[in-house]
């Protein structure tokens, strides 16, 4: 089962020098960039959301 995770870490390490450029994948590429930035800053977001939530509500508690 290692030997499968080393050739499997190798030939995608090996996969990363292989100059693939093609418009599919300059598309696919630009598409899941786009994505990951916009699931970012959603969950940076709603983590930002949750920290002043809490903020509020200890505020509010510690003054009562």
């Amino acid at each position: 089962m290692e030997n499968r995770l080393l050739y499997g870490f190798i030939a995608a390490f090996a996969f990363m020098f292989v100059p693939v450029r093609s418009e599919l994948f300059e598309g696919l590429a630009h598409f899941i960039d786009t994505l990951l930035y916009f699931v970012g800053l959603i969950s940076a977001i709603i983590f930002g959301a949750i920290l002043i939530w809490n903020a509020f509500r200890n505020l509010r508690s510690a003054t009562k």
